[in-house]
């Protein structure tokens, strides 16, 4: 008897185990959903933090660790056109290791960290040179090539083979950065082209004039021996394509990515081919794109109106929000942050530099913002992007009206 009882109160014991095994299964089922939910909403929340009792443009993101700034270029040259009276071209000089204050509030509108400069290097209309040329660095040196010339009263679009040339070299000495013309030409006359630098040379590409398309559309210049030698011609479908561009190499140095209205092109310097990587329209319609964008773990990162923009090559794809949005950061209505650019500083680190026009009939300023992107997926393998800001930086310039390039020294 005694033992047929305790074998009935294992029998409950067992069940009451049952029942607490379920239980807690049940607590187990009810965490996953919570967590699937969490992950499922993680793509919707943005990588900020608001105080409630601020507004929207004061909220403060999380601001990480910053790289090592001795694997940064943190000297960038900012080159900046003059209205449409005249064709001067203005070089500024900023570093943003030098202005890193990451106990500031990051997306702050006060102008009490502002910092004045200046031009360091200008070249009047007189010089020749072209508007809307294309520039890129080697070294210290900064090759400026083609454009359309200033000739007043005569707004049709030329072109121009003329190559101009600045050395920062003695940029933190007392001497004086002078610019020249140089002595040798492309050897196709171009309007608005785009430029790149890689494995110790400079390659231009397009022109801006829908008329006369250049021959070759594409070239190499070789510094070394300051001679141009065309590159193989493209599809027709990229040469017949006239417009703007969007110019960046991508990280290895051998691949060049030129984007267009009609898709994503790239050129392997290599071997010397050409490749589509998209073949739908690349550019959403309404939208001002910059010329000089970065690419880092096969996502191209370009700006737009005021925001960073993402498209992974992979799956051919734009990221639905964008990566970072300044209209919200600075309170600034996005009509007014039309002209930005976004380059690679190295050690993964990007930095998006834009001009803010709000006040541009009295002072125009320039920022500068540094960041990190970590790629992350959700439960549902579906892949998002988080920005993780390092440092902000900002400028008041007193002339200069269209941003047409940044060069990381």
């Amino acid at each position: 008897m005694n033992k047929g009882k305790r074998v009935r109160h294992g029998e409950s014991d067992r069940e009451e185990k049952k029942k607490t095994s379920r239980h807690g299964e049940s607590g187990r089922e009810d965490k996953m959903k919570t967590r699937r939910r969490k992950d499922d909403d993680k793509e919707e929340r943005s990588d900020y933090k608001v105080n409630k009792n601020f507004s929207l443009s004061s909220c403060s993101f999380r601001i990480r660790s910053p790289p090592n700034t001795n694997e940064l270029k943190n000297n960038l040259l900012l080159r900046f056109n003059s209205d449409c009276c005249s064709n001067n071209i203005y070089w500024y000089h900023i570093n943003t290791a030098g202005n890193n204050n990451n106990n500031r509030n990051i997306t702050t509108t006060s102008t009490e960290h502002f910092t004045n400069i200046r031009p360091i290097c200008t070249i009047r209309s007189s010089s020749g040179i072209g508007k809307s040329c294309a520039s890129a660095l080697l070294g210290s040196k900064v090759y400026m090539f083609g454009g359309n010339p200033h000739i007043p009263g005569d707004l049709r679009l030329r072109g121009c083979s003329d190559v101009f040339s600045v050395d920062f070299y003695h940029l933190n000495t007392t001497k004086q950065v002078t610019w020249r013309k140089e002595n040798f030409c492309m050897l196709s006359r171009r309007c608005a082209p785009v430029a790149a630098a890689t494995h110790g040379k400079i390659f231009v590409f397009g022109s801006n004039n829908s008329q006369t398309l250049p021959k070759p559309w594409a070239e190499v210049f070789d510094p070394n021996l300051n001679m141009f030698s065309p590159l193989p011609e493209p599809p027709l479908y990229v040469s017949q394509c006239y417009g703007y561009m969007d110019i960046n190499v991508m990280e290895n140095g051998d691949t060049i990515l030129l984007c267009m209205d009609n898709g994503l092109f790239s050129f392997n310097v290599i071997t010397k081919s050409w490749g589509q990587l998209s073949t739908t329209p690349f550019f959403i319609k309404g939208y001002c794109w910059s010329f000089r964008s970065a690419t880092l773990d096969d996502v191209f990162f370009t700006y737009c109106d005021g925001c960073v923009r993402a498209y992974d090559l992979i799956r051919e794809k734009w990221f639905k929000k964008p990566i970072l949005d300044l209209g919200i950061m600075t309170n600034v209505p996005p009509i007014y942050l039309i002209y930005g650019h976004v380059i690679h500083i190295g050690n993964k680190t990007l930095s998006v530099v834009w001009v803010n026009e709000f006040h541009r009939h009295s002072k125009r300023s320039v920022g500068c913002l540094n960041f990190q992107v970590v790629k992350e997926c959700n439960s549902k393998g579906k892949i998002f992007l988080r920005a993780q800001l390092h440092s902000r930086s900002d400028y008041y310039i007193p002339t200069g009206y269209y941003f047409g390039d940044c060069l990381p020294l």
